[in-house]
């Protein structure tokens, strides 16, 4: 993928977990799908910030499509991330902490139909969310203000396979009612 230009990245995704000095996302062009892992890896929330425009792909409205990638890049991360903390490697996981988070976020949102739309003012997104696990916003909360604490990460994998499980229950009720 070529680099094509740049784009102001949003206030409203300035949060400094994911864009700590940044102002600017780098834009690839976005040519299809299969670009997605790439995409989702190296430019975070750039589906979700070009959300609006015009040609964008949107992973919210195709969600059994993307599903499966996100998933596979917070196992991916899982696998990494359980041998960090074996190791006592704070410092080394919390990058790939603050990722995995990124990843439950698009999940959360995703597979609730609508874009991550702010990550600075979280609980405002969590409010429109209508399948989510309990006590969401306080145990994102915590795994926030502590992403390299091993709980944090115990939570985050707890939240995953309740969303996953969510998503399913969804997926499984709207079959039924075709």
């Amino acid at each position: 993928m070529k680099q094509n230009s740049s784009m102001p990245i949003p206030t409203n995704f300035r949060h400094s977990l994911f864009f700590e000095d940044e102002c600017e996302l780098p834009i690839d062009p976005i040519e299809n799908e299969t670009d997605t892992k790439n995409i989702l890896l190296y430019s975070q929330f750039i589906f979700d910030i070009r959300a609006f425009e015009k040609d964008s792909i949107k992973p919210w409205e195709h969600f059994d499509k993307f599903q499966p990638i996100l998933m596979m890049l917070w196992e991916e991360n899982q696998l990494e991330l359980t041998d960090l903390f074996k190791q006592r490697k704070r410092k080394d996981a919390r990058p790939l902490m603050i990722r995995s988070l990124g990843y439950y976020l698009q999940f959360l949102c995703w597979s609730n139909e609508q874009p991550v739309t702010d990550l600075v003012n979280l609980e405002k997104v969590t409010l429109s969310i209508k399948n989510k696990p309990i006590n969401l916003n306080e145990r994102l909360g915590f795994i926030f203000a502590k992403p390299d604490h091993y709980h944090s990460y115990i939570q985050l994998v707890q939240l995953f396979e309740e969303s996953v499980k969510l998503y399913f229950k969804e997926q499984s009720i709207r079959k039924m009612n075709k």
